[in-house]
This record gives C-alpha cells, structure tokens and sequence, in this order.
C-alpha cells in the first residue's frame, strides 16, 4: 500500500510539473511570437514590460515588436498576452499595428488596470489607453487619453 501511495504522488508531481506555465521573463519571445507578426522574415522585441494589469496574480506580458528586414513593413506593433497563458498557444490581444503607421511605440506605463503608451506617427504623438477589467478574459479597447492626460 506505502508503494502504491508513493507511486501515486510521483506520478501526481509529475504531471503538475509538466503542466507549469513558464516564467514570462525566461521566454524567447521574439521566437514564440515571430510567426504571428506581420513580417516576412524574423521579427525583434523592441520591449517587452510585464504587469499585473488584470489583477489575476500572474503577470500580463506586453510586447512591442518590430519586422528585422527592411523589405518588411516598418514600424512596431503592441501585442498584450493574458498572464499565466502558455505562450505557444497564446492568442494575444493587438493594440498597435504596423499600418498605416510606421508607428513608434514608448513610454509605456502602468496603474490601477490601465496601461497607457504613447503612439508617434509621422511625428506625431498621442497617448492611448487599456484597460483590463476585473475578471475580462481579454483587456477593452485603446482608446486615446483626454487633454487632461491618463491616470
């Protein structure tokens, strides 16, 4: 019986292991991703932020990417995956994309579930905003900051 129970719970601890997410912070996000971002060829991490936008416990992974080639189009993109996804099969939430652009993306901030970042477009810059809310499965819309600034 002491064998079966011993069996059991090396088994048990097995497959809990099998299933642990990684550490976001530990992932080649570049190589996970690259296949799903508008380019031709290899793809870089221009950033790559994590926050607990959604106040879940697990941090949310918010990466801004940009084409290698320069027969790519220009420009990055802003991609939010829910914390705690496994990032091979993660299907992550598109705020910015490439065009019309080329887009810049920066400053990017984070406070009581919202992020913001600042989107220059030919020179121009406008701040936008995310918000998750509490138990979403996915963040709302960006919707641009108020004259008064985000919070």
């Amino acid at each position: 019986m002491r064998r079966l129970t011993s069996a059991t719970t090396i088994v048990a601890l097995a497959l809990l292991a099998g299933c642990r997410v990684a550490d976001p912070t530990e992932i080649n996000w570049a190589a996970v991703r690259e296949a799903d971002v508008s380019c031709l060829g290899k793809a870089n991490v221009v950033t790559e932020e994590y926050y607990d936008l959604n106040g879940d416990g697990s941090d949310e992974v918010f990466l801004v990417m940009k084409c290698a080639s320069k027969n790519d189009p220009p420009g990055h993109q802003l991609e939010i995956i829910a914390g705690g996804t496994d990032p091979e099969t993660a299907h992550p939430t598109k705020r910015v994309l490439q065009i019309p652009g080329p887009p810049v993306i920066d400053r990017m901030h984070f406070a009581r579930r919202t992020a913001t970042y600042r989107v220059s477009i030919a020179g121009k810059a406008r701040m936008w905003q995310v918000r998750w809310s509490e138990g979403a499965a996915k963040p709302g819309p960006a919707t641009p900051c108020p004259a008064t600034g985000c919070p």
